[in-house]
């Protein structure tokens, strides 16, 4: 079945979105084995890379801090959702210490579809991008929250600091986000960048350079 099909059949806003097609493109060019996506909420879209990437491990992540407004059992969600290939992982996608349970998961791909705040998305980046694998790909979705205040990081409330300026300064090679200044970490997270590609405004591939030996 394809990607559009399964975004249907499980009904994840990816197809709404307009990013089935993207997906589809640069999933074609890799050999995914594990695949970890920063939230979960019903688990849509766990269900569809599942049923997409029959081989692959795929990890989820949520805090599940809206899941009483929602009126559902996390307990019961979690284990509805948790397969032999699904596993969903609860913590919060800027706690660097509980994002170092995935450094040895030999991550292929990460999607950032969380919060969509600004500084989760940056500190999830900074945090995981050294994590994945050479060639790997980062998704940021839903960068069109960049246009929306309400989801600007409440201590740099500034355009400048939306995490679609910091991804376009990015392409250039200029790191500027005031959530990382240690230069080191800064040289290798620019050095190991292969390319950036921004569609439609609204969602972003970051791939990994190929290590070569």
């Amino acid at each position: 079945m394809k990607l559009g099909e399964l975004a249907r059949k499980h009904g994840t806003d990816k197809l709404s979105h307009g990013y089935i097609n993207y997906y589809d493109k640069y999933f074609n060019q890799l050999d995914i084995k594990n695949l970890l996506e920063i939230g979960v909420r019903e688990g849509w879209s766990l269900k569809m890379w599942s049923e997409y990437l029959p081989s692959s491990n795929i990890y989820g992540i949520d805090n599940f801090i809206d899941i009483a407004v929602r009126n559902v059992d996390k307990e019961k969600l979690i284990s509805s959702l948790e397969t032999d290939k699904i596993k969903i992982c609860v913590g919060d996608q800027t706690d660097e210490k509980f994002l170092t349970e995935f450094k040895d998961k030999n991550l292929d791909v990460i999607i950032d579809d969380g919060s969509h705040r600004m500084h989760h998305q940056q500190l999830s980046f900074i945090n995981l991008f050294p994590m994945l694998n050479s060639g790997g790909i980062y998704v940021i979705e839903d960068l069109h929250t960049c246009n929306n205040q309400n989801y600007w990081d409440p201590n740099y409330k500034n355009e400048k600091w939306t995490t679609l300026n910091f991804l376009n300064r990015l392409k250039t090679g200029e790191f500027d986000s005031p959530h990382l200044k240690d230069e080191n970490q800064i040289n290798k997270i620019v050095k190991d960048i292969d390319n950036i590609e921004i569609h439609i405004n609204k969602i972003a591939f970051i791939s990994k350079k190929q290590k070569t030996t």
